[in-house]
């Protein structure tokens, strides 16, 4: 952003283009080591609200950083969770994929203004994870001083935008709505990507689970990952509590994902009308793992992948492609082999 635009255009544009983050996420694998884990699970919420405090424009409204800090401190000391949140989603922001983006085949100016916003986003997660641990022992100096051009520019114009605040009431009354909604977006966006991080990670470390049976130091390793994975989630989601098998690891992996809450899983028949109906099947060694669902209908399921068979009356299955449930998957259902 430059020193003379507009901090709540800058704002607002990145609000609408940082959606698409969440879908490029999805589309990337985690890299984040179970040794190296992220914090989102716990700190997520604190890292969204510290960077809503954070920032120049919205620091107009939300003018109690210092206490907030002090309130969370744990959070923001040096290996606090929220401050690995903020650099494990900024090393996201600033490496996804250009082959991934590309492929959404958004026009050319939404192509360089999202790319862009995700950009800016990780230099300023980065920032912050660089910064808030000082402030968590109380010194705010590394926090209002930049550490290169692009920084100072941006404390710059937020600068200049809350001179113009402080000086002109009509437009605090005709901005203020907007920057709430822009604040509450960003808070939305962070803690959605940073489930996303998480998300990733537990399905990376699921897909092992199929190649590491018979080997039994392999399998001690994917088990002792896995209980880590597994230790900053709740207790009530981390069943079985005594992981003594692959099997056991592969099913306390998969409970943590109901964390995110419920998928929607959906089946859609080609041609419309068909009487298809979908046998779902956890991928994972889960044990009642079956249900099936009709075309036309659809189901709240538990986030996981599964191999799905799609089956009408008098006919043979046919296999579909593995169905990563999530947040929603549609299975369409036709004669030759399908891609949803």
């Amino acid at each position: 952003m430059s020193a003379g635009g507009n901090p709540i255009m800058y704002d607002a544009r990145r609000c609408a283009c940082i959606r698409v983050c969440i879908v490029l996420l999805s589309l990337s694998v985690a890299s984040i080591g179970a040794a190296q884990k992220s914090g989102c699970v716990s700190g997520a919420a604190t890292m969204a609200e510290a960077y809503v405090r954070a920032s120049p424009v919205y620091s107009v409204l939300f003018t109690d950083l210092r206490s907030f800090i002090a309130e969370n401190r744990e959070h923001f000391v040096a290996g606090g969770d929220a401050v690995r949140c903020a650099d494990a989603l900024a090393r996201e922001f600033l490496s996804v994929r250009t082959a991934d983006y590309f492929a959404m085949r958004p026009t050319e100016g939404e192509r360089w203004t999202t790319s862009g916003q995700l950009y800016g986003l990780g230099l300023e997660l980065t920032r912050l994870a660089r910064v808030l641990p000082a402030a968590a022992q109380g010194d705010f100096d590394p926090l209002k001083t930049p550490a290169n051009e692009s920084e100072a520019m941006r404390l710059q114009a937020g600068a200049a935008f809350q001179a113009g605040w402080a000086s002109d009431p009509q437009q605090r009354a005709r901005l203020e709505p907007s920057i709430k909604h822009a604040a509450d977006v960003d808070r939305q966006v962070l803690r959605s990507a940073a489930a996303q991080l998480e998300i990733n990670h537990i399905v990376a470390l699921l897909d092992t689970s199929t190649r590491v049976r018979g080997d039994s130091g392999r399998e001690r390793a994917f088990m002792m990952k896995a209980a880590l994975a597994v230790g900053d989630f709740p207790d009530d989601v981390r069943a079985p509590g005594l992981i003594t098998s692959v099997d056991d690891a592969a099913r306390a992996l998969e409970g943590t994902l109901r964390f995110y809450g419920k998928a929607l899983a959906k089946v859609i028949s080609n041609p419309a009308g068909t009487e298809w109906q979908a046998r779902f099947r956890r991928v994972y060694a889960v044990e009642g793992n079956e249900f099936t669902v009709t075309a036309g209908d659809s189901a709240q399921v538990d986030p996981a992948s599964y191999d799905v068979a799609c089956r009408r009356r008098g006919s043979r299955p046919l296999q579909a492609d593995r169905y990563q449930c999530y947040s929603v998957c549609h299975v369409v259902c036709q004669a030759t082999r399908k891609v949803p």
